[in-house]
């Protein structure tokens, strides 16, 4: 923005940022309160240079990048404890999803619930979410575009245990994988480990998009 508009900073600090930047990338723990103190020295910097191409562009030029400078305060002004922070420039939309494994706490990007049909694998309905929602909640949404891609209804729905607390959504029967009793045959127990063994392998996740999966049973 400010080489657009031809902004004379009083300090470009292209040397400074750079390294500080280096010295946040070391993962020494006795560097941790230097580390911190990189952080404020970065925050800091970026008001300074905030200030300074508000005061060279005028009015014009802070109508012109609103909603870039509004994106940049909020940056600045949000605190670790805040809800609805920022996690991302480049795509502020990113949101912090908690997994609750030990091992990986949180990821970051977006929630999406995909269904496929049980028998052939056929993905039927694709729905993304703005908000973190509960598992559940995206059940619904995503039995309604299925439903309406297809012209069917189905009698149950396989998903894993972060689908927990339902158990009927829109008539659907919902199916989470448990123990198998060993009242069963050995058949019937094979078979409920082979249709197990397909929602535990589909479990997938990326950087921006967090995939939850459901397989459908046409009725």
């Amino acid at each position: 923005m400010g080489e657009a508009e031809e902004v004379s900073w009083r300090r470009s600090y292209v040397r400074t940022v750079p390294a500080l930047l280096a010295r946040l990338r070391t993962r020494i723990n006795r560097l941790v309160k230097e580390r911190r103190k990189c952080r404020r020295k970065i925050k800091t910097i970026a008001g300074r240079l905030l200030r300074d191409f508000k005061r060279n562009a005028g009015s014009c030029g802070e109508l012109l990048y609103a909603e870039e400078l509004a994106l940049i305060e909020r940056v600045l002004r949000q605190k670790r404890h805040d809800k609805n922070k920022v996690y991302s420039l480049h795509d502020p939309q990113v949101l912090c999803i908690a997994k609750g494994k030990g091992h990986k706490k949180y990821e970051f990007g977006r929630k999406a619930s995909v269904t496929m049909l049980r028998d052939s694998g056929v993905i039927v309905s694709a729905v993304s979410f703005k908000e973190n929602l509960y598992d559940g909640d995206t059940l619904e949404p995503a039995l309604e575009q299925a439903s309406s891609m297809t012209g069917k209804s189905f009698e149950s729905v396989l998903v894993d245990k972060g689908y927990r607390g339902r158990k009927n959504v829109r008539g659907t029967e919902v199916v989470i994988p448990g123990k198998i009793s060993k009242k069963l045959s050995a058949y019937h127990r094979r078979k409920q480990r082979k249709r197990n063994g397909r929602r535990r392998r589909s479990s997938q996740s990326s950087a921006t998009l967090r995939v939850t999966i459901a397989w459908l049973g046409a009725s």
